[in-house]
């Protein structure tokens, strides 16, 4: 089974009712989950290595896409070096906590789009940017293809590897059942597409004082 196959068959195996099929199920999650997102336990400041690789390719002119931008946690911290930026988020109560703790201290201006990577509609950008943002995203090989056309320079993406913070993609067959994380499915997937990119794995401590392995995986659009 090919690695976009594999992607798909993980998410046609989850619950019809679940968070990752159910756009009411997911909107209902983060009602009670975004008032507390950035303060609980999250990722964004404790990802100091892969926020310096990332910042080191961004430059003043840029215009930056986030995918699944969330509460905002890494679109404050990239904002300041860029000139524009541009926020994929359909949740609502996640955009509402985003768009409550932005502060044109840059004077960069933050456009939010309330709806889906897949549901975009004439968008570009220089660089694209998603973090932990691929659970609901059912075809990830034309999600990454979309990427690789609407940026013009480079696209990074982070993945969590390891429970409790990235549950594994996991197909089952008759006799068998194979188990992989999302971070080396995605790199198989580029692979299967024909994308030349890196893949780097960092050791993040975060505020729970959990530590977990984080992978960075990027490339330049040619």
């Amino acid at each position: 089974m090919k690695a976009s196959e594999m992607w798909i068959a993980d998410w046609e195996a989850c619950e019809l009712t679940s968070r990752t099929r159910r756009d009411e199920q997911e909107e209902k999650y983060w009602k009670s989950h975004a008032p507390m997102y950035d303060v609980r336990n999250p990722l964004a400041p404790f990802a100091i290595p892969i926020l310096e690789q990332v910042t080191s390719y961004l430059n003043s002119s840029d215009h930056l896409l986030e995918i699944g931008a969330g509460t905002g946690g890494f679109t404050r911290l990239l904002a300041p070096y860029v000139q524009r930026v541009t926020a994929v988020e359909p949740s609502e109560a996640m955009r509402i906590q985003l768009q409550n703790s932005w502060q044109e201290e840059h004077n960069i201006s933050l456009d939010v789009l309330a709806c889906k990577w897949e549901e975009t509609r004439d968008v570009s950008c220089d660089v694209i940017f998603a973090a932990n943002a691929f659970y609901r995203m059912r075809d990830m090989k034309e999600c990454i293809i979309r990427m690789n056309e609407t940026a013009r320079k480079s696209v990074f993406l982070v993945q969590s590897i390891g429970r409790p913070y990235a549950s594994p993609i996991i197909v089952k067959r008759r006799e068998s059942m194979e188990q992989i994380e999302r971070a080396y499915l995605l790199s198989h997937i580029l692979g299967e597409i024909g994308i030349v990119h890196t893949f780097a794995s960092y050791p993040i401590v975060r505020k729970d004082g959990g530590k977990h392995e984080v992978a960075l995986i990027s490339w330049k659009v040619e």
